[in-house]
């Protein structure tokens, strides 16, 4: 099989243009605009995957698919791959692969999304196409777009499975989508001078994301430099990926399934398996409070809640094993493993004030590299709240389907709290929400934050894992 790469700006330059001359000029000094400054950024070069069966066409698609084997990733040795019987037997109508969870399945879609000044929009500039089956009991190559798309509904079955069993809420399903190419381009002044547009361009490749307006699961091409410099693993071989994806968006359905707001500033990040590219927050203003403000810390500490919440899904997907590995993916083992208590650094997992306060942009902090813990990444500060919040459920129950059922109950709990948008104050902006949500975790384990010190066993995990609630010196005090 023929694999063809789609070539990106891979050189580590910046490819600079300044455009302020002609009628362009004019209109940007009108504006109060001198030039603008274009960037390239380094981006991945994205492998195309090909259709196996490339004579397979909407009038020879079968509307029963049967059972279609391919091959996932689980973990450990490098080459440790299980094959995986699926019968979407379930397929109903065409020209879509269907699953319990999942209305349609596309590839080939070319996606550009802008940024920044000048609004938000997102266009398709290749259309995507219907991912269809013509033969039963086929084997798949792992390089074809049907193995792409058939192997990544297993860890979004599996977690939809999960929500079957522990809940009765019935859900909307998600257009899973195989993506070739994703371009994001963000415009926005310059801090240093205020007449200067920077205008920066990159390709996504080895990640996969949520995208909550349109409620779909997007995976990334995988790139010729992650096989070479890592383990050749596409993002959609390893289940635990669908499995978190697909809580995100049972989250959204749960907490936020109306809120366009706070959608909108979800959608800012790409990738739930990497810092994301542009991972600079505002300073949260202490003395300016009003509805946009409020939504703004909202959707900042939201971000870090799905993103422990859909690992804890992925984790309880898979039962007692604790799920496929992520060893796959650097920096990932213990990172996020929601029963381990520390990072892939050795850092322990806890958030006390100052923690917060680097995660909303109150106080700064120094660059960190490779698997070092980045407080200002929502998934580090997720995979804190995983890890504390699966804690507390074990001290009622160790039965992962039991534990789902709180985690569900929680979602619910939290939808009033993103609606209603807390009354943040100077002394409270970087951890008022984070105590509202895990009190209401809390709630549905039936514990009152007022009666916690009642509570052991619970407020051990409060102290170890939010020390920002118990300490004395805190806004809180709880436990004491």
């Amino acid at each position: 099989m023929k694999i063809h790469l789609l070539r990106a700006f891979t050189s580590g330059l910046l490819l600079l243009v300044f455009i302020s001359c002609g009628n362009s000029g004019q209109k940007n000094r009108d504006s109060g605009i001198s030039r603008i400054v274009s960037l390239n950024e380094e981006s991945g070069t994205p492998l195309i995957l090909e259709r196996q069966d490339q004579d397979c066409t909407s009038k020879d698609a079968l509307n029963f698919i049967g059972e279609q084997t391919v091959e996932v990733y689980l973990g450990g040795a490098k080459e440790n791959y299980v094959s995986k019987n699926i019968d979407h037997s379930i397929l109903r109508g065409l020209p879509s692969l269907n699953s319990p969870a999942i209305w349609k399945t596309t590839w080939g879609a070319y996606y550009r999304e802008k940024n920044g000044i000048g609004g938000h929009s997102f266009t398709i500039t290749r259309p995507e196409k219907n991912l269809i089956f013509c033969k039963t009991k086929q084997t798949y190559s792992l390089q074809s777009i049907e193995s792409a798309g058939l192997s990544a509904t297993i860890g979004i079955d599996q977690a939809h499975q999960l929500h079957l069993s522990a809940s009765s809420n019935k859900l909307s399903k998600v257009h899973l989508s195989i993506l070739p190419y994703y371009q994001e381009i963000v415009t926005e002044r310059s801090e240093k001078q205020s007449d200067v547009l920077i205008s920066s361009s990159r390709i996504y490749t080895d990640n996969a994301f949520y995208h909550h307006g349109q409620k779909g699961i997007y995976y990334l091409p995988q790139s010729v430099e992650a096989i070479a410099d890592r383990n050749p693993m596409p993002f959609w071989k390893m289940p635990f990926v669908g499995a978190h994806e697909y809580g995100h968006h049972i989250l959204k359905s749960y907490a936020h399934p109306h809120h366009s707001v706070i959608d909108k500033l979800l959608m800012e990040q790409k990738g739930c398996f990497k810092s994301p590219i542009n991972s600079s927050k505002k300073a949260i203003s202490l003395t300016n409070f009003n509805l946009e403000t409020n939504n703004y810390i909202t959707s900042v500490a939201l971000k870090a809640f799905h993103e422990g919440f859909a690992d804890l899904v992925a984790h309880y997907a898979f039962g007692s094993t604790g799920g496929p590995k992520m060893d796959a993916i650097g920096c990932m083992n213990k990172t996020r493993n929601a029963n381990s208590r520390y990072f892939n650094d050795s850092k322990e997992k806890y958030l006390s004030e100052h923690e917060l306060d680097i995660y909303f942009g109150v106080t700064e902090s120094g660059r960190t590299r490779g698997c070092e813990t980045n407080y200002s990444d929502s998934h580090h500060i997720g995979a804190i709240i995983a890890y504390g919040v699966n804690q507390l459920f074990s001290t009622q129950t160790s039965d992962y389907k039991e534990k789902a059922k709180l985690l569900f109950k929680w979602a619910a709990e939290l939808r009033p709290l993103v609606s209603s948008n807390p009354n943040y104050t100077k002394e409270n902006a970087s951890t008022y929400f984070t105590y509202l949500a895990i009190n209401k975790a809390l709630k549905v384990m039936g514990i009152s934050a007022v009666d916690s010190i009642n509570n052991p066993k619970e407020c051990k995990v409060l102290k170890n894992v939010f020390p920002f609630m118990t300490s004395a010196s805190s806004n809180y005090s709880l436990c004491q």
